[in-house]
Parts: structure tokens; sequence; C-alpha cells
């Protein structure tokens, strides 16, 4: 076992650096080092650091060449994926165009980019570099021939006109209001998921082709 002398400055910067430097790996280092400094062997610094004995040896050697600055060092090589290149064209192609699916989506990068991708990568790309999710699509009920601002004004008048009125003299005792919903088949579109970045809604029908009476008067 190799005797190396750590100076007091170097134990405190150890014992400061194993739990507050910002990369974790080289807080691993500093533990290492640490370790090191109260004399406990190889063994049981590669059992207490998680590390394998031969990355003990190489923490070590480190030091003795460079010191602290040396072990601080971020060499690391994080590849990039050629897909970060075409980010920004994707991210405003899908944003335009959601994928139902993470095939379609890998057809239409292929398409545009002529990159092909796994499916694994495909749905981290989507995920975590153009922030999309897989989401339930929502029904809006809308008349076919009305915009979704004049349905709305339309049922708003409703129920201040009609409506309301008409509870408030139930209330009274003046009116009976009765629900009744006749048996009918179901007109509504059956939905699925798309790649977004928020949840998309899309106009549908009301969902019941049968009549409603809203109430009749007992006067």
């Amino acid at each position: 076992m190799r005797i190396i002398t750590f100076t007091s400055d170097d134990r405190r910067a150890l014992a400061h650096d194993r739990y507050f430097h910002p990369d974790p790996r080289v807080q691993r280092k500093m533990e290492v080092l640490w370790l090191k400094s109260h004399g406990l062997n190889h063994d049981d610094i590669a059992a207490y650091a998680d590390v394998s004995r031969s990355t003990v040896q190489r923490y070590l050697d480190e030091y003795i060449e460079g010191g602290l600055s040396r072990l601080r060092r971020c060499c690391w090589h994080q590849p990039q994926s050629t897909l970060v290149e075409h980010e920004d064209s994707l991210e405003e192609f899908f944003l335009k165009h959601p994928p139902r699916s993470a095939k379609q989506a890998r057809a239409r990068i292929e398409e545009q980019t002529g990159i092909r991708r796994g499916l694994s990568q495909v749905r981290h790309f989507l995920k975590d570099r153009l922030g999309l999710r897989w989401r339930k699509t929502g029904a809006i009920p809308v008349p076919p021939k009305k915009t979704v601002e004049e349905h709305a004004r339309d049922q708003a008048r409703f129920l201040q006109e009609k409506l309301e009125p008409r509870l408030k003299q139930a209330r009274l005792g003046r009116r009976q209001v009765l629900f009744v919903d006749a048996a009918h088949f179901v007109l509504a579109p059956f939905l699925g998921c798309l790649w977004c970045a928020a949840r998309l809604f899309v106009r549908a029908a009301s969902g019941a082709s049968g009549t409603t009476s809203w109430g009749r008067s007992t006067r």
C-alpha cells in the first residue's frame, strides 16, 4: 500500500468536496481520497466508497499527478445524439402534427431528417428533448354548424333565460322541473392518445341522438 501524505488544507478540501462538490463523480473521488487520508487500506476504501480496487488506485494516481485540481477536472465524454441538431425543426413540426405513436414519430423523424432510430430512443427524444407526453385527447361537444364561441354563448343564454328562471319557480312551488333522458344510441368519438406538449381537444358530437324535455308547468 502506497504512503501518501495529505496536507491539512487538502484534508479540509476533501471533507468539504465529498459532500458539496456540484459533480457527484467528483464527490466520489473525494470520498476515496478522504478515506485514504484516514489510513484505510485499499480494499476497505473500495468497499466503503462502492468502487473497484483499480478505481481507487486510479484516483490516487490522479492525486499524485496533479493534486486536488486534477481530481476536480471533468473529462467525461457525453455523446450527443445527431437528432439534437434537428431539435428545433422537429419540435416545430410535432407541435403542428402530434404523432399518435412512437412508430409514427419515428417515421416522421426519418422523413424530416433521414435519421432512423429505435423506438426507445424516439420515446426518449420526444419526452426528454422535446418535452412531449403521451396524453389522452379530449372532446368538446359542439354542434356541427356552430363555432365553440357560438355554442358557449347559446349554452349561457339557455342557462340564464330558461333554466335558472324555471328552477327559481320550482323552488317557490310554482313549477315542477323534471329531467327526462330518452334511451338512445351514443353519438361520440372514441379518442386515443397523442404525443403533445399540452392536452389537445377536438370538436365532437353532443353525445346523444335522443331528445330531452326539461320540464312542465303545473299551471
